[in-house]
């Protein structure tokens, strides 16, 4: 049976960050994970992003793919927003991983990204 692990995090620091948009939080986030993980952007082959509230408050729907982009990851990687209330990340990762349990990827990227302070 084949196996699935989270090998690298990220986080960034909690708080109002007036000086970062919703997309840098992200960012940074995924930027800390993939250097925690010690692999190639270029190895991952689906992008996860976790998310309530970015439609209502800022109107921006497309926050996924603008991720991805702002990461360099590659033009044909699936980037998917998931949205699920209070457990929209964990949706996310629950579909991360069974890709990776059927086989069907390798490596997926899964994050969360919320600010509600802007």
């Amino acid at each position: 049976m084949r196996g699935v692990s989270v090998i690298g995090i990220g986080s960034t620091k909690f708080g109002k960050l007036e000086d970062k948009n919703l997309e840098a939080l992200a960012v940074e986030a995924c930027d800390e994970a993939i250097c925690d993980a010690g692999i190639e952007r270029k190895e991952i082959e689906a992008f996860f992003l976790g998310n309530y509230v970015s439609g209502m408050l800022l109107g921006q729907e497309t926050l996924a793919p603008m991720v991805a982009y702002s990461l360099g990851l590659r033009e044909n990687l699936g980037a998917t927003m998931v949205e699920g209330a209070c457990c929209s990340s964990s949706i996310g990762l629950r579909l991360g991983f069974l890709l990776i349990k059927s086989g069907a990827h390798d490596i997926v990227l899964v994050a969360g990204a919320e600010k509600m302070t802007a």
